[in-house]
């Protein structure tokens, strides 16, 4: 049965993502409109229809040619939010931190927008109005969130916006910071109206009648009176004080009452893996993950290496072209470099890369193992003797790594992830806490590349990197860290 306070934080959410989806219509439309305004005979120029055989760029086409864009613009902008996390908890986003992130959505859609334009040659739509039009959607969206978080709060003042009622089944020490989680988190619909405490009988906070203003309506055998009593729609169950027997008690009397109850996944302490629930051989279960989540969301993140690796060969491979003929006519061996790399959970895959070594660079490697700069299973020398003059353009530009947006395109890499090390050094760690930067696919750059790439000597610190990057990740980050990555690149940080 799905709780009430969640199906009212989904209508909310829902509500909220519909406004802005109303607002992208009305920046595009109102935009329009100012722009025809100010393009009439006694100003600049007449409104012009599109023609089908015209053969110059059309300054302003009807606005009925401009539907596809506003509809697509629509559809997307709260699903570039969301992966912003500009959605999960609205109450609690300040303005400026919503306008921030609302304005990196911004960019990113219009990014969208005029690669869209570039790769089908649509010439008559006019990019003065779509940078007119996206930033007045933006202002819309600001001065939406300003007005809800005005609302919100007001009606905390008023205490109007109280929660659906809650009882609360834990200890009394636990029970205390239940208590102050939930009106911590206001926006999550949820009112602690009354205590069932597990422990009564020992300690004396146990046998208060009232903890943080929450009374205290008795043991176990109570529950199904305070039920009644406060017409509650949940009961949160902790983990403190509770026999599995006490947790079969509870849930059977809110199964029998048809009351959702909630059981806190903290019985087992963990440090970075997440609980949820999932379905195992058709039977319901509690998982712990550090992988990323939802299915859903290793389907967008695919879709997205698909296409961003299909627009990078679409657009590079005349450079690709050029940098395979450099080597071709300056080094004898092979073009690309071959080597197996440990891909997702340690699979071995093979990664390509265009070669800017001597062909035995691997033979001579041991000679220069005295001067590994990086601490633990990983080699890095810097002035590397074995690398060509054409590859110290190449690692100094990162274009040897062009060849791995087949990789990405083929499934063994993803655009963004941690980078893929050789087998022989995966099999050297010595922590296997180092094996979790495994538990992602192996990306083109990562936080390790836009923090410092060679300047970090440290391997700890690279893997803490890695990890970061894991564990918050988002379509979002993965955008962040691809539009930040050429600008490190081209300034030569940490090469």
């Amino acid at each position: 049965m799905t709780s009430y306070a969640r199906a009212r934080k989904l209508l909310n959410v829902s509500t909220l993502k519909l406004l802005d989806m109303f607002f992208v219509v009305v920046g595009f439309v109102g935009s329009y409109w100012i722009r025809s305004a100010i393009d009439r005979p006694d100003g600049i120029r007449a409104v012009v229809d599109l023609l089908p055989d015209a053969k110059v760029p059309v300054l302003v086409a009807p606005l009925s040619a401009y539907w596809w864009l506003i509809l697509l613009t629509a559809l997307y902008w709260p699903i570039v939010l969301d992966q912003f996390r500009f959605y999960q908890h609205p109450a609690h986003l300040s303005v400026s931190k919503a306008s921030l992130i609302a304005g990196k959505a911004c960019a990113v859609i219009l990014a969208g927008q005029l690669s869209v334009l570039f790769l089908f040659h649509i010439v008559w739509v006019n990019r003065t109005y779509m940078l007119g039009a996206m930033a007045a959607t933006l202002a819309l969206v600001c001065l939406r969130h300003g007005l809800y978080i005005f609302m919100f709060r007001k009606k905390i003042r008023d205490g109007t916006n109280r929660g659906y009622p809650v009882l609360i089944a834990s200890s009394a020490g636990e029970a205390s910071q239940l208590i102050q989680w939930l009106k911590g988190h206001p926006e999550e619909y949820y009112d602690p109206v009354g205590v069932i405490v597990t422990d009564r009988q020992e300690s004396d906070a146990a046998r208060a009648s009232v903890i943080e203003g929450v009374p205290v309506c008795g043991d176990v055998s109570d529950l199904v009176r305070a039920m009644h009593e406060f017409s509650v729609s949940s009961v949160v169950i902790g983990s403190s004080g509770l026999t599995l027997d006490l947790v079969r008690q509870v849930v059977a009397a809110c199964e029998t009452e048809g009351v959702d109850a909630w059981l806190l996944a903290n019985l087992v302490q963990t440090k970075t893996a997440r609980a949820t629930t999932g379905i195992i051989a058709d039977r319901e279960a509690l998982l712990f993950t550090t992988s990323m989540g939802a299915e859903w969301k290793k389907v967008i993140k695919r879709i997205f290496d698909i296409l961003g690796a299909l627009i990078g060969i679409l657009l590079l491979w005349p450079l690709m072209l050029l940098v395979a003929l450099l080597i071709r006519l300056t080094s004898p061996g092979p073009v690309l470099f071959k080597q197996q790399r440990c891909g997702l959970h340690g699979t071995p895959f093979t990664m390509w890369k265009f070669r800017s070594m001597t062909t035995d660079a691997e033979m001579r490697k041991a000679e220069l193992e005295l001067f590994n700069e990086m601490s633990g299973p990983v080699f890095k020398v810097s002035n590397d003797p074995r690398i060509t003059r054409v590859g110290k353009v190449l690692r100094r530009w990162s274009l040897d790594e062009l060849p791995q947006l087949f990789n990405v395109l083929f499934g063994g890499m993803s655009l963004v992830g941690p980078r893929p090390l050789p087998v022989y050094e995966v099999q050297k760690f010595d922590d296997l806490a180092h094996r979790r930067r495994l538990s992602m696919k192996p990306g083109l750059t990562c936080l390790w590349q836009i923090r410092g790439r060679n300047k970090v000597t440290c391997f700890d610190e690279w893997v803490r990197l890695d990890l970061e990057y894991i564990d918050k990740w988002s379509l979002g980050l993965d955008i962040k860290i691809l539009l930040q990555t050429p600008w490190v690149v081209l300034r030569g940080s940490g090469v």
